[in-house]
């Protein structure tokens, strides 16, 4: 078995900690401490893709020299034909970043505290505007719209070139065992005491 941590029960609710670099961890609930074994799974490139496709908000990574990075969450749409994550912005500093970086990274993610598990996909590409008017014509009868306030004029566009995405939660009998590349993962999750 490899290291666990001891996670004690709090007043009015259990906190459960997975943690260890083979998956194993101790659970306590209400005092009581359960043996549980995790796996994390590498997404294929077609569940990320789906992942995208299936989910509406998410997180704008993006780097400029001589800046901090900036971090944005945004309401966006994932456009199969051009294979990119698309969002509006208004002019400001996302939109100043955006149109001075090369590349941003988008990032999703989902969790089911019923049963300990979670995933994320993270998609990396290069960041344009969009300008052609036919694109422009088809992406404004898209059902997106921007959910912050103001005129989010601009159509922005993140060819997603890299696409990687993971999942965590408990191991099924008969599944492949948890990766041994020696990352330590954690999950955590707060429920309310009966």
């Amino acid at each position: 078995m490899g290291e666990a941590t001891r996670v004690h029960a709090r007043p009015r609710g259990s906190s459960v900690s997975i943690l260890g670099r083979n998956g194993s961890a101790r659970i306590t609930n209400g005092g009581t401490e359960m043996q549980t074994t995790t796996q994390l799974l590498e997404l294929t490139h077609d569940e990320c893709l789906r992942l995208l496709a299936a989910n509406t908000i998410g997180r704008l990574a993006i780097s400029v020299a001589d800046r901090p990075p900036l971090i944005r969450p945004v309401n966006y749409l994932f456009d199969v034909r051009s294979n990119s994550v698309i969002f509006r912005s208004a002019r400001g500093s996302k939109f100043h970043a955006l149109t001075h970086a090369r590349q941003a990274a988008f990032e999703i993610d989902g969790h089911e505290p019923a049963t300990q598990s979670g995933w994320s996909v993270i998609a990396v590409g290069p960041v344009e505007e969009v300008t052609n008017a036919a694109e422009l014509a088809r992406l404004d009868r898209s059902p997106l719209r921007p959910l912050a306030p103001g005129d989010a004029a601009h159509w922005m566009r993140i060819r997603t070139t890299v696409v990687s995405g993971r999942r965590i939660g408990p191991a099924q009998l008969g599944s492949a065992s948890p990766p041994s590349n020696g990352a330590s993962s954690s999950l955590h999750a707060d429920r309310p005491a009966p």
